[in-house]
């Protein structure tokens, strides 16, 4: 009987740490956090920066920039005419994926056409 006591008795300390344990868990989970207290209003006061479309503000830099380069360096009379023609359609893709709702595949594609068009119709 002794040993049955012993066991019962450690078999019942353990259920009621293990219970206890169980209680402290949930109601730690249980607790509001602060983000859920304070509202997601109050997170931010300035802007979000993260849903700004970065890859088309910098498509729009890049094609601005490289369009002044092209004017500037006057490519036609280093490289043959058809060559530096076809050159010119490059900032006007990265400026079509800035001002377009367009993926930049379908830029690229766009502006590979005309780069091919416009080398293509200098050239004959």
């Amino acid at each position: 009987m002794g040993l049955s006591q012993g066991v019962g008795s450690l078999l019942s300390a353990t259920t009621d740490a293990l219970q206890k344990t169980y209680e402290r868990e949930s109601r730690l989970l249980s607790m509001p956090s602060k983000r859920d207290l304070l509202g997601k209003e109050n997170s931010s006061n300035g802007p979000d920066w993260s849903e700004f479309q970065w890859s088309r503000i910098f498509a729009f830099i890049s094609g601005v920039s490289i369009t002044v380069l092209y004017l500037w360096m006057n490519p036609f009379q280093y490289i043959p005419d058809w060559t530096a023609a076809a050159i010119g359609a490059v900032p006007v893709g990265f400026l079509l994926y800035s001002f377009s709702s367009q993926s930049w595949q379908t830029c690229g594609k766009i502006a590979a056409g005309v780069a091919i068009g416009i080398g293509l119709g200098t050239y004959f």
